[in-house]
């Protein structure tokens, strides 16, 4: 059933997984609790699953463009009611009664199921309002926005990416049922550079807010990036900012803090985060009975996050706010392991590599791509020998194990072919030995690539040195937005030299490019070029050198624009 639903919506086995994961467990302790309460969340699971039995029924899923609202409310809704359920079941089996307020939110939620079962059932394409946990109340947003003020950063980086649609899904589900645990503590994503964390926790904004049905559960989300954004000396302050200006009765709470005492903002990390964050939070009791309140930081590692800051993450937000989930995605430097690892708070998830899972979603990944790529090259009549080749070499499955379960690896690989298809860039990346790990995938892939746009040209030396250059300046550029081509023709090249776009158009699978600005795809491949031991001599780049050499060439600029010639 939930297979059938998760072809069309992959969302659907999401929230399955968070209502029903523990269902088996639960069921038994509430069948020896007769209460009023206990009846009605066993009631709230059979309508539950009465309403997905008709979502899959074969007649409505082909209906399900038309009825996509109505699939959308039904996932949106069953991880809105999980939260209410999970924190009934996480009470002592003799403490589990919930207030009138939440028993009527019950109801309200098993009858708002049995609507949208009525609506699968007729067909009817009609907007359903979600039931979500939570209240609002109005207070003086113009006193309490003014008040944020100081705290708002001067930067603010959206996710990255998201996982693509159907992978993911058990480490997805893994990081929602932990949320919605609202059992204290703090979440450690961990991972080596291309295992995925960003993209995870672009997919969990994207639940949390997007699908979250009425209620955003995504209180701040800060993502640092080495070169756009790397300040973590206000942190703290970027978290009440944003839980702020997310729910005004925690922005006034804080406001007030700020009011009677201007110079809190000064204060040591462990006081600030004490006063700003802990105390106003610990006041508003009605908070609790709300569900989650999601801190999202992506990125940590690429943030000059002091020992005390690290310290104070890796204790959470402290037994009194458990329901405030933090998560923190990053690779294992050796500040942040040594922190984390020595807090019994912090519960980890390792993003390994290796696991069956994510070989299998490599796998969907690229033959996805491959899929798109074959479509488009039919579609304009392009002759389908290179399709022939792939099936008749396996080349997905040769391709998915030297990606040694790096998605970044998945998605350099399909951006570098896609840009060219040829049928030599594809033998090209078969014919590198399976590497032992994700680090070594990167290193052998990144070599392949600029061999490969190098020796496809005319002059091999030319086009290397030309590649080198822009490579050079892009490392030392300093704009967080990246560089333009007009900024590399102007610092790189002279007249008679390749202009800077040709070999931009080479890069494409290791560069991206928004709105006129360029920047490194990955963080990993500006590693790989600052690594001798990794990219070689002939592409090792010491950016203090090219500092140098670009500085000079501005003098030369500037001194040719003076003179007029």
């Amino acid at each position: 059933m939930i297979d059938s639903l998760s072809e069309v919506h992959p969302t659907s086995k999401i929230a399955w997984n968070l209502l029903f994961m523990r269902f088996d467990t639960f069921k038994m302790q509430v069948d020896a609790l007769l209460s009023e309460t206990a009846e009605i969340v066993v009631d709230i699971y059979d309508v539950v699953l009465s309403d997905y039995v008709q979502a899959s029924r074969e007649e409505v899923l082909q209906k399900q463009d038309k009825l996509r609202h109505l699939y959308d409310a039904l996932f949106e809704q069953t991880i809105e009611c999980s939260y209410l359920i999970r924190g009934y079941a996480n009470k002592p089996v003799d403490g589990r009664v919930l207030s009138r307020n939440l028993l009527d939110k019950a109801t309200k939620f098993q009858e708002g199921f049995e609507t949208l079962r009525e609506k699968l059932q007729s067909g009817f394409a009609q907007e359903t309002l979600v039931v979500t946990l939570g209240t609002r109340q109005q207070v003086d947003e113009l006193v309490m926005k003014k008040s944020l003020r100081d705290l708002r950063p001067s930067t603010e980086l959206r996710p990255k990416s998201t996982c693509m649609k159907g992978t993911r899904v058990e480490t997805i589900s893994y990081l929602m049922s932990w949320i919605a645990d609202c059992s204290g503590g703090m979440m450690w994503c961990s991972g080596l550079a291309g295992t995925g964390k960003s993209s995870l926790a672009g997919t969990l904004h994207e639940l949390l807010t997007v699908h979250a049905g009425g209620r955003n559960r995504l209180g701040a989300f800060i993502r640092y990036d080495r070169v756009e954004y790397s300040d973590a000396s206000r942190l703290i302050a970027r978290i009440a900012y944003s839980l702020g200006m997310h729910d005004n009765r925690i922005g006034t709470a804080i406001s007030e803090v700020i009011h009677r005492n201007r110079t809190v903002l000064s204060m040591p990390e462990s006081e600030l985060f004490r006063l700003l964050l802990q105390e106003p939070l610990e006041r508003l009791l009605g908070l609790a009975s709300e569900g989650p309140l999601v801190v999202m930081i992506d990125g940590m590692d690429e943030g000059d996050a002091s020992e005390e800051m690290l310290d104070i993450l890796s204790g959470g937000f402290g037994p009194r706010l458990p329901f405030i989930r933090l998560l923190v995605f990053s690779r294992p430097t050796e500040a942040i392991s040594h922190a984390f690892n020595a807090s019994s708070a912090v519960t980890t998830i390792v993003l390994e590599a290796t696991s069956e899972n994510v070989s299998r979603d490599i796998r969907f990944f690229i033959g996805y791509h491959f899929s798109g790529m074959f479509a488009s090259l039919s579609a304009r009549n392009v002759s389908n020998d290179l399709q022939e080749f792939c099936n008749m070499f396996r080349a997905v499955d040769g391709l998915s194990k030297r990606a040694s379960g790096s998605f970044i690896w998945a998605a350099t690989a399909c951006r570098f072919v896609g840009e060219s298809p040829s049928i030599a860039r594809i033998v090209a990346l078969l014919s590198v030995t399976v590497p032992a790990n994700a680090m070594d995938a990167l290193t052998a892939l990144y070599r392949t690539i600029l061999d490969v746009i190098v020796s496809e040209t005319d002059d091999e030396e030319v086009t290397r040195e030309s590649v080198y250059d822009v490579l050079g300046a892009m490392m030392v550029q300093g704009a967080p937005e990246g560089m333009t081509a007009k900024a590399l023709d102007t610092l790189v090249f002279s007249p008679n030299e390749p202009q800077a776009h040709r070999v931009l158009a080479r890069l494409g699978s290791v560069i991206h490019e928004s709105i006129g600005y360029y920047q490194f795809f990955h963080a990993s491949f500006s590693d790989f070029l600052q690594d001798k031991s990794k990219c070689g001599n002939e592409w090792y780049i010491d950016v203090d050198e090219h500092k140098g050499r670009l500085q000079e060439r501005r003098l030369k600029v500037l001194k040719t624009m003076r003179s007029g010639t």
